[in-house]
């Protein structure tokens, strides 16, 4: 299926409107004072030269997911940039969803694979616990991400494209595990 000039203007509305919607209310939010966003913020503290240990230790006693603690490297982001960060990581789940729709489950109107995209990826509960500086939303990107290693693989041309595919896969699954992992 070749992506028509309407598929990629869907593709740019859904985006927009899902940055729209995670975006400002992440431009305004403040840092959570509970573990999972500490966790987080603490393991690039450390990975950066900085000990936020006590602080942690009073917050559950443990470091973990240094999966998203490699995305917030530069000690000089703060924690509402990398909300906007994340805003735009989520920005990506509906307009992976049309694609699927449209390429791989044959919707051929581009309402239809909207609508897809809208209900699988714009809910409220998702977009909350991924509007956080959190493990969750790379959870939540990672699986539209596997989802379409899964399907690419499937209807690979050639064994190389495959063999491509599933290695980029394993690595997306990996590296999902350590975003989130304890």
């Amino acid at each position: 299926m070749t992506m028509t000039k309407q598929d990629r203007i869907c593709m740019i509305s859904l985006f927009a409107v899902m940055l729209v919607l995670m975006g400002v209310p992440a431009l305004c939010l403040s840092t959570n004072t509970v573990v999972d966003e500490l966790g987080t913020l603490t393991n690039t503290a450390l990975l950066t030269g900085r000990n936020w240990g006590t602080g942690i230790l009073s917050n559950g006693g443990y470091y973990y997911r240094y999966g998203m603690a490699f995305v917030w490297l530069l000690p000089i982001i703060v924690y509402k940039a990398a909300s906007f960060v994340n805003a735009l990581f989520m920005a990506t789940t509906p307009v992976m969803a049309y694609y699927i729709g449209r390429r791989y489950l044959k919707l051929e109107k581009e309402k239809d694979a909207a609508l897809l995209a809208a209900g699988s990826a714009i809910i409220s509960s998702v977009m909350f616990q991924a509007i956080y500086l959190r493990g969750d939303m790379m959870l939540i990107v990672l699986n539209w991400v596997c989802a379409l290693f899964i399907l690419n693989a499937m209807y690979a041309k050639t064994k190389k494209e495959r063999q491509i595919y599933t290695i980029l896969l394993s690595f997306c699954a990996v590296y999902a595990y350590a975003c989130h992992s304890r």
